[in-house]
């Protein structure tokens, strides 16, 4: 437990009486602070007007509880909190009392605390991902950056403090994907709800955590629309793609294959030797068997890397 330093004082200041706490946190036994003025002796420079300030209206009857700067016998300063109140009967003032209590480690602790509070602030604020925080059981939202402000298109007034249901989020009530339905959202393809109703794809993550023994949501997401669009786009390409395949093959095939056959009967007829010489030739290069593939399969070839070429263009344009 931590000690508390004890000092009686009269009108003018003057110390009557410490408590062994007084040694333990201020250094100083009683003979190195008996009859010395409690101001001169534990107030720094800059805190003397604050100390002579408490002394005055503790004369005057008032108790004081504050934090402060005070100085211990080796120089060094630190936080203490301070109570000051006069020791009084009915009808008269017997003395003056100061508590003193050494809170360097607390004061460590929340300066500690403040400064993570304030990068964490200031990682929310700049990051480009919209990110959430809300209450599991009530649904209720408690905080929003400004990036998931944006993305809905509100201002922060009108978005903390109310259900996520029918706000940010398409779901029902009662029927909440994660803490509802037992689902698992990372990094999984949703929709946010924005100011003017209209649904917006996102990619978004959600993490359950706890904070002074409440439930939470952590949820994080991004607009993922123009990769939604392009993707769609992408997709008419290859159907559009596929179709026109089929229909060129067709197409393609059916004179093929007639030109093939028409050169299997011109080669049973009587033909002059160089129409023979050619036609033989013809045959030779591209076999009956083989060649109504081929040539449309060429052809087709060529499209397919046509299209390919343009759907990566799609995609990356």
């Amino acid at each position: 437990m931590t000690p508390e330093a004890v000092a009686l004082f009269d009108q003018t200041g003057t110390i009557e009486r410490i408590n062994r706490g007084f040694t333990e946190i201020f250094g100083y036994r009683d003979n190195e602070a008996l009859d010395r003025n409690i101001s001169d002796l534990l107030a720094p420079p800059d805190r003397l007007k604050e100390a002579q300030d408490i002394r005055q209206r503790t004369f005057r009857g008032e108790s004081i509880n504050l934090e402060t700067i005070r100085k211990g016998k080796d120089g060094e300063h630190f936080n203490v909190s301070l109570r000051s109140t006069p020791i009084t009967t009915e009808d008269e003032i017997l003395g003056y009392l100061a508590i003193y209590r050494d809170i360097t480690d607390r004061k460590k602790q929340e300066n500690a605390l403040r400064e993570s509070e304030d990068r964490l602030k200031t990682i929310l604020e700049t990051v480009q991902a919209g990110i959430v925080v809300i209450d599991a059981e009530t649904h209720i939202i408690i905080e929003a950056n400004p990036a998931a402000l944006s993305l809905i298109g509100l201002p922060k007034q009108d978005i903390v403090g109310k259900m996520c249901h029918s706000h940010i989020c398409p779901a029902e009530i009662g029927k909440c994907p994660i803490t509802d339905m037992g689902q698992s959202v990372d990094n999984a393809e949703r929709t946010l709800l924005n100011a003017n109703g209209q649904e917006i794809p996102i990619l978004k993550t959600a993490k359950p955590f706890t904070a002074n023994g409440r439930a939470y949501l952590l949820e994080s997401f991004v607009d993922i629309s123009a990769l939604v669009q392009t993707r769609i786009e992408a997709q008419a390409a290859s159907q559009a793609k596929s179709e026109f395949l089929a229909n060129m093959s067709h197409e393609i095939r059916t004179p093929m294959n007639g030109i093939i056959g028409m050169t299997e009967l011109a080669l049973q007829t009587d033909l002059t030797g160089e129409q023979k010489a050619s036609m033989k030739y013809r045959r030779l290069k591209r076999p009956v068997n083989s060649s109504s593939m081929a040539i449309p399969e060429i052809f087709l070839r060529a499209v397919r890397s046509s299209f390919l070429s343009f759907s990566i263009s799609m995609i990356f344009r």
